[in-house]
């Protein structure tokens, strides 16, 4: 079976992306390799390296973040040898973008690639955040059309249930159609602690933010400032 993840990040794409591979290789532990290849953090990402590897592997699961540079000849090749392909999206975006934008700030992922989480804190200005909320919705856009999608997830909609959430996606007729399957993702600290201006960005977002002027072909945000997606 080959499978690919796309996401933003703080989407619950890293428990979705572990689960994913218990479902595939029961026995077997995630491929590091396969998590995010194109993550600038990586700095010997090879394009054609990466063909070679999945030319090589009889079934894969492939998570990456649509905000790290894919080139398009990986996006094609995806599309046209996946079994399944996952797309996950986060309603509230301002839970997205600030965890994002403290990520950031403090070099926490809860991913592995550059760090341990341990739940630092700090500010996050009214600028980063109208950046940050930026750089997802034009990537959001730039990616969307280019990539086939099987099934859209909200992070909203996952249980944190694995097998609960294979039927979500479609991989399974019912919960009994697989056996247990445990994820460990470490739970992160709440952002009232974490990020120490939390309540005057809530306020900002919510009285200041021009959300209404971010509306697209297939996304808009309704009245309570949540992403939704056209003719669904």
């Amino acid at each position: 079976m080959k499978i690919s993840l796309w996401s933003l990040p703080r989407t619950g794409s890293t428990y979705v992306y572990q689960a994913l591979n218990r479902f595939v290789w029961p026995n077997k532990p995630s491929d590091p390799i396969l998590n995010e290849y194109f993550n600038e953090e990586k700095t010997d990402s090879n394009l054609e390296d990466f063909l070679s590897i999945l030319k090589q592997q009889q079934d894969w699961v492939v998570k990456n973040q649509i905000t790290h540079p894919v080139p398009d000849v990986i996006i094609d090749y995806l599309n046209k040898n996946n079994n399944y392909s996952f797309f996950l999206l986060r309603r509230s975006w301002f839970d997205m973008i600030a965890s994002s934008c403290l990520a950031e700030l403090t070099r926490e992922w809860v991913n592995g690639l550059t760090s341990v989480y341990v739940g630092k804190s700090n500010y996050v200005s009214e600028q980063f955040f109208c950046e940050r909320f930026n750089f997802f919705w034009n990537k959001l856009h730039e990616n969307y059309k280019k990539i086939e999608k099987n099934k859209i997830i909200f992070y909203e909609d996952l249980s944190f249930w694995p097998r609960k959430d294979f039927f979500l996606l479609n991989l399974i007729q019912d919960i009994n159609d697989c056996l247990p399957v445990k994820v460990s993702v470490k739970k992160q600290k709440d952002k009232k602690e974490t990020i120490l201006n939390y309540e005057s960005l809530v306020g900002y977002y919510n009285s200041n933010f021009p959300i209404k002027t971010y509306e697209s072909e297939f996304f808009y945000f309704n009245k309570n400032k949540e992403l939704c997606m056209k003719n669904d």
